[in-house]
């Protein structure tokens, strides 16, 4: 994860933060162990994926706590997030849905990317449209006409 000069690593239940130099500029602990998916957000915080879960850290290992509780449903196993270039979050379950925060924790919209089990999602997003990777493929989906072929 990078932002603001400053690149954060996550290796199992720990944390580094460095800058470009390599100097190391902070290391901690997580408190919830190694989580399945990171995220960065403009703030320079980053969320850690932990089940339904998503707990914000800042640089300096402050745990702000959780933000996502209950926002993806249930039933899923897996889920990647991602923040596209205006800096709305995003997510991709293992059930083939794809959704759009307003903010953390608070779905705009969600569609369904696939009908079937998308195992270990990983999600890019540029503008509306989403990049999936999952079974050894990428699928490229376009997020607003999704929404709109739903909503006739």
């Amino acid at each position: 994860l990078v932002k603001g000069g400053r690149l954060v690593t996550i290796w199992s239940n720990v944390a580094f933060v460095h800058d470009f130099e390599g100097e190391q500029l902070a290391r901690f602990d997580l408190a919830d162990g190694a989580p399945t998916c990171a995220v960065m957000f403009p703030s320079g915080k980053f969320g850690l994926c932990y089940r339904e879960q998503v707990v914000v850290y800042d640089q300096s290992g402050f745990r702000h706590g959780d933000v996502m509780s209950g926002a993806l449903g249930e039933g899923f196993e897996m889920y990647d997030l991602a923040v596209d270039g205006s800096g709305k979050l995003w997510a991709a379950t293992d059930h083939g849905w794809l959704f759009k925060f307003k903010k953390p924790g608070k779905v705009e919209y969600k569609v369904r990317f696939t009908d079937y089990s998308a195992i270990s999602p990983r999600l890019a997003v540029f503008d509306e449209m989403a990049f999936i990777t999952f079974d050894d493929r990428i699928k490229k989906v376009d997020a607003l006409e999704l929404k709109a072929a739903v909503a006739e």
